[in-house]
């Protein structure tokens, strides 16, 4: 039903919520962002093991998620070291930019790096039916038919068409998974940034 939709300065660290064991064991190992771990600080400089892949493959690998220290507000141009990836043949190929108003129309406080992503990358399938970006943000009931109480308050973006989705805790903005076996809720990164870099990290 998922699909119907088409629907990171060094003057402080940035910390990230460590995702649920569960999300670290589907995916098949540790989420890396510049040579830490999510939960650790993540700074600017590239680590050698960075420098030596992008040596070997000729990929550059994106910048760490920059926050504005002061003002903790992100940039209009933060993914354009993603724009490379959009090219047919490439990982984001499939991907379709969508309308910021149509984006902010329903939910106008929804996070900036979201509506960045999706006006500027896009929407859509990322690469060969390895994650789905709706074009939109997406109520619990259009997907699982109803709404239990621990979906209450939460608004779905994506999924990776092996049941788990994806969507964002809006008391918070936090990102969270939804286990499809119980529905249960798990917060896996604490920005959409975070999050869908390291998604985008773990398919290349």
């Amino acid at each position: 039903m998922a699909a119907s939709l088409l629907v990171l300065g060094r003057a402080a660290p940035v910390v990230e919520t460590a995702p649920s064991r569960t999300s670290l064991q589907r995916r098949g190992g540790t989420h890396r962002r510049w040579g830490t771990t999510i939960g650790r600080f993540y700074w600017r400089e590239k680590p050698l093991w960075a420098q030596s892949s992008e040596a070997a493959t000729g990929y550059i690998r994106p910048e760490p998620v920059i926050r504005d220290v002061l003002s903790f507000r992100y940039k209009p141009h933060m993914y354009d070291d993603l724009l490379p990836l959009t090219t047919p043949e490439n990982l984001l190929g499939n991907l379709k930019p969508v309308d910021e108003t149509k984006l902010r129309l329903n939910h106008p406080d929804v996070p900036d790096d979201y509506v960045f992503f999706l006006s500027r990358i896009g929407a859509g399938m990322i690469g060969q039916g390895q994650y789905s970006l709706y074009t939109g943000l997406a109520e619990p009931s259009f997907i699982y038919g109803d709404l239990p109480p621990q979906l209450v308050g939460v608004l779905l973006f994506g999924d990776d068409f092996q049941g788990f989705n994806a969507g964002f805790r809006t008391d918070t903005w936090e990102v969270v998974e939804v286990d499809p076996l119980d529905r249960s809720v798990h917060v896996v990164a604490t920005s959409f940034a975070a999050f869908i870099r390291d998604t985008i990290d773990n398919l290349l």
